[in-house]
């Protein structure tokens, strides 16, 4: 191979490298690897961002189930256990809070693996983390908006029960039923 052919193919590595980093800065995603045999985690700086770990901070597997939110735990360690007991290669998700910060407060953040394995089981885990903060303050709002409107639907069925029960007792006749009953709820 001459060296005009090498450096060309250097040179379009590098360039797909380069579009590969805009894309990844773009998306916001935190990349991740853990060597599971040496126990090393290697980071980039949007993940180190999202779970709020220094940029030379050093980190090994020991220290990830303290940057996830006590309650989640489990739910972590299950999405990576199912993955790890299938006999090939096997992708995992989780949706989980990473501890809370300084101010309190817990990010939420999708977390995308995939299990890699060879004859000696499982040697590699490489994955992305999203911030999905947004979406789920979205999402418990909606869900507080949608328990509010029921409630308040409730309420409306109750008052008109009353007013037919009502209406009901005081009518002479179907007829005066109705008009009682229509008067009524033209006026509420």
């Amino acid at each position: 191979m001459s060296t005009d052919r090498v450096e060309d193919d250097a040179s379009a590595l590098r360039e797909r490298l380069r579009r590969l980093e805009a894309a990844l800065d773009a998306t916001g995603l935190g990349l991740w690897e853990w060597n599971v045999r040496t126990g090393e985690l290697t980071w980039n700086a949007r993940n180190r961002e999202l779970f709020g770990i220094g940029h030379a901070d050093a980190l090994s597997i020991g220290d990830y189930p303290e940057l996830v939110h006590p309650d989640d735990r489990d739910l972590v360690r299950s999405a990576y256990r199912a993955a790890s007991e299938r006999p090939d290669d096997a992708d995992f998700s989780v949706e989980h809070r990473c501890r809370p910060g300084p101010d309190g407060k817990s990010r939420w953040v999708l977390s995308r693996g995939r299990v890699m394995k060879d004859a000696e089981g499982v040697r590699l885990v490489v994955g992305s983390n999203l911030d999905i903060t947004d979406r789920k303050t979205a999402e418990a709002r909606r869900s507080v908006l949608l328990r509010e409107l029921g409630h308040r639907a409730k309420n409306g069925i109750v008052v008109l029960m009353t007013i037919v029960t009502q209406t009901a007792k005081s009518a002479k006749s179907v007829k005066d039923f109705e008009d009682l009953l229509l008067a009524r709820l033209t006026a509420l």
